[in-house]
């Protein structure tokens, strides 16, 4: 198995993608690319960059993004088409503590924000990350398959059911699946990130399943880190309900924000636009498959990171993936 440096959450390849093609737009066309292209996505990143070094403790990044930042809204308000949306992107967006709008942008780590990681951590780790495209089989079940959904997540793609109608089936074993080559540690752990989504069907939750070589089927309840923003999930609701299922227990995980038994300010799914599952497995080290299985059609997996390793701080996987 190759690893290899190809991905980072901070270098994603449809970023990559605005910028190159910023520098081929005709110029009459440059004011609508940087209105309706450009700012939102470039932006949107820099905005996400800022919080993730916020994680890491890193204020020098932070303040350097935050000028760029301001660069950017300076440009859409007073340079692009000649100042006509002056105004329009003038509101405080940094430095949240609650819903209405900062009095200004202000460094997150000005906010009481306490870091307990190094921000330069050693990546001695045998965590690495496969995305969720780079299978090696893909078996097609009998109602739905999983099939490439371009441009979606952080890498290229992103993978998901074909048929997000077909009735949930039961048996795991006629589903469409996924097949990963995985080089596993002692502590047989695997995580998935998958896109954050709703608990669409309260009486069954959310599942999807995992196989490691031929054991036993492993059904994993998706709603593992699920942002219960309006509190449905709360013990009076229910001990009221007669279909509401309670919450899992969270990963636990440090891709979750998970230290020391605290989350991270700012680490849930909803900030990450990731959430993730953790499954453990009983098994010698070495060379494994890892079949993904389709229960429910709602779950789109964007990654595997194999070893998970709560020692050593990584956002959305160890810096090294399979080709």
């Amino acid at each position: 198995m190759t690893r290899c440096s190809t991905w980072t959450p901070f270098g994603p390849i449809w970023l990559k993608k605005t910028e190159r093609i910023k520098s081929q737009i005709s110029p009459e066309a440059r004011d609508a690319y940087y209105q309706l292209v450009y700012y939102p996505a470039v932006a949107s990143a820099t905005v996400a960059k800022i919080y993730n070094y916020a994680t890491m403790g890193d204020s020098l990044a932070i303040d350097s993004l935050m000028e760029k930042d301001a660069e950017l809204s300076d440009y859409y308000n007073t340079v692009m088409s000649n100042g006509k949306w002056n105004g329009m992107m003038q509101d405080n967006h940094i430095g949240y503590t609650k819903w209405s709008i900062p009095d200004k942008n202000t460094n997150p780590l000005a906010l009481g924000f306490k870091v307990e990681n190094d921000i330069n951590p050693q990546n001695d780790t045998d965590e690495y990350s496969i995305p969720a495209h780079r299978y090696s089989k893909n078996i097609s079940g009998e109602h739905a398959k999983w099939i490439f959904l371009p441009d979606l997540g952080r890498v290229e793609g992103c993978m998901g059911s074909d048929n997000v109608l077909f009735a949930s089936a039961d048996n795991p074993a006629k589903n469409a699946a996924l097949e990963y080559d995985v080089d596993l540690s002692e502590n047989g752990e695997i995580a998935l990130g998958i896109l954050p989504t709703q608990d669409v069907n309260p009486a069954r939750g959310l599942r999807i399943a995992l196989q490691l070589d031929d054991a036993d089927i492993k059904v994993i309840d998706a709603r593992q880190g699920l942002h219960d923003e309006f509190g449905e999930y709360t013990p009076g609701n229910l001990a009221m309900s007669k279909s509401l299922k309670a919450l899992p227990e969270p990963s636990g995980l440090l891709l979750s924000g998970w230290m020391n038994g605290r989350r991270l300010i700012r680490r849930d799914e909803v900030f990450d636009n990731m959430r993730w599952l953790k499954a453990k497995f009983d098994t010698t080290p070495g060379r494994h498959k890892l079949r993904v299985i389709m229960v429910d059609p709602e779950i789109v997996l964007q990654q595997i990171v194999v070893n998970p390793d709560n020692n050593h701080y990584s956002y959305f996987g160890a810096n090294k993936s399979t080709k």
